[in-house]
């Protein structure tokens, strides 16, 4: 889960979401891969939207940045730009507005991909909000005592949550039967990550370590 206002250094640790399929469906023209990237209005979110067109996917690109209503702290990038960016790139591009933090809308735009497409095969969480009310005047590193009380909120509930929310509503599309030419389903999750070396900002460190958790806790509950 990593773009915030500003991309971070990040690995990516993919989860195997869904028993085996008995069967595959035939493959049509317009059976491209369907893919879902969460908070891709910018950084890495976009960049993988980006290459998943290139791939030719259909790409469902959502997050909050839309062209109507930008996101305050006047950061560039928004969910259209990306879903332009996509179907420039050779993909198609579908832009959703969607606050991942809300569950009713992690289930809306579930209804809708399974209304238009009917299954998804790529998830790639990568919404985080938990920078926003980084100021940059150094509270983000102060120790524990110092950390402000709305760090633990956005990144729990702006980070950890929406990862656990829109997984858990898109696995149904996710173990329907797949096309034949149609890799398995795959759930990437974006995440920064020292493998088990101090983050630097107490509560940040524990949400990136909870993340890092739900992934391993996922692989098992759905090989």
């Amino acid at each position: 889960m990593a773009a915030g206002p500003r991309s971070e250094g990040a690995t990516v640790g993919p989860v195997v979401a869904g028993p085996p399929v008995a069967k595959s469906l035939p493959m049509s023209d317009n059976d491209r891969p369907i893919a879902l990237v969460t908070g891709a209005s910018r950084g890495v979110g976009a960049g993988i939207a980006r290459a998943l067109g290139e791939a030719g996917a259909v790409v469902y690109v959502t997050g909050r940045s839309t062209r109507a209503a930008p996101r305050s702290d006047g950061l560039t990038g928004t969910i259209e730009e990306t879903a332009e960016a996509v179907t420039a790139a050779g993909g198609e591009g579908i832009a959703l507005a969607c606050d991942h933090r809300d569950e009713a809308a992690a289930q809306a735009q579930m209804r809708r991909i399974a209304g238009e497409r009917h299954r998804l095969d790529v998830l790639v969480n990568n919404a985080w909000g938990g920078y926003e009310r980084n100021t940059g005047d150094g509270s983000f590193a102060a120790p524990f005592q110092g950390l402000p009380t709305h760090f633990w909120a956005d990144m729990f509930e702006g980070g950890l949550k929406p990862a656990f929310l829109t997984t858990r509503h898109a696995l149904p599309l996710m173990t329907t039967p797949r096309p034949v030419d149609v890799p398995p389903r795959t759930i990437v999750n974006v995440v920064a990550w020292a493998f088990g070396e101090y983050l630097g900002n107490l509560w940040y460190d524990v949400a990136k370590a909870a993340a890092i958790r739900m992934i391993e806790g996922l692989a098992r509950e759905t090989a």
